[in-house]
């Protein structure tokens, strides 16, 4: 049920393009909106990836949720071309840290939930997977600094599952004597760029496009550097900047 992240592990998280480096390890997205898949809303939290893929598909279905939900408002506002932006962060924290992982058969024993619990597709009923963090974030021996969860959103490839880093932002001198803001070193960053086409043509989307293809966002980024490959994912490849590709965005769990 235990896992840690070993120091100096190189982590990946999508911000508002607003955000500065300041900003990306308070949590503070979490504490004051509705709250997340692991997060009551006043709890901080930071939800990133070892994989730069899923924290950029895990924004992607955000983002297509967002502009789902604005079509389907009393007085949609739509500004097309659907486009959206953002910022990838690359970041390593220079102590390890104490996870619980959740794809554990043993998480599922000791804490009481079906073992399917954590792989839910349903984009808003976060009511059993907020009450398995708040466990976690009262655990005592040992006490986690977050955990190990599936990336419900990005696809599953051969052997290699996807998975996010949900880490809870504790006040220090809580588990260690120094947050995770302190403990953080800033590896690189990207803007990014998203634009849901339509499905079929694969064209900007306009006000008279019937369909669009919300689970195959393009995304491009810009930045000095290539972001580099994940090696544990097959078939892993740099991230090149200054040209578009395709994501693969689940809204279902296959």
């Amino acid at each position: 049920m235990w896992t840690t992240l070993p120091a100096a592990a190189p982590l990946y998280r999508v911000t508002r393009t607003e955000d500065t480096w300041d900003d990306v390890l308070l949590g503070a997205g979490a504490f004051h909106g509705d709250g997340g898949r692991y997060s009551l809303s006043g709890q901080p939290t930071v939800y990133a990836s070892e994989d730069p893929l899923v924290a950029l598909t895990e924004f992607g279905w955000h983002a297509g949720l967002t502009l789902s939900e604005t079509l389907g408002g009393h007085t949609p506002t739509l500004n097309y071309p659907l486009l959206t932006s953002a910022k990838l962060w690359r970041f390593h924290l220079n102590t390890a840290v104490a996870l619980a992982d959740l794809t554990s058969p043993v998480a599922a024993l000791q804490l009481g939930f079906p073992a399917h619990l954590p792989y839910n597709p349903h984009p808003h009923l976060y009511y059993s997977t907020r009450t398995i963090a708040t466990k976690l974030r009262a655990h005592k021996n040992p006490r986690p600094e977050g955990l190990l969860a599936p990336s419900v959103r990005t696809p599953v490839s051969g052997p290699y599952s996807p998975k996010q880093v949900v880490l809870f932002v504790l006040p220090a001198p809580t588990v260690v004597s120094h947050s995770l803001a302190q403990r953080a070193t800033l590896l690189d960053q990207w803007d990014v760029e998203m634009e849901f086409g339509t499905a079929g043509t694969h064209a900007s989307v306009m006000v008279a496009d019937p369909l669009i293809a919300w689970s195959a966002p393009w995304v491009r980024l810009s930045g000095s550097n290539p972001v580099p490959k994940f090696k544990t994912r097959p078939g892993s490849k740099p991230l090149s900047t200054g040209s578009w590709f395709t994501l693969d965005v689940r809204y279902t769990q296959h």
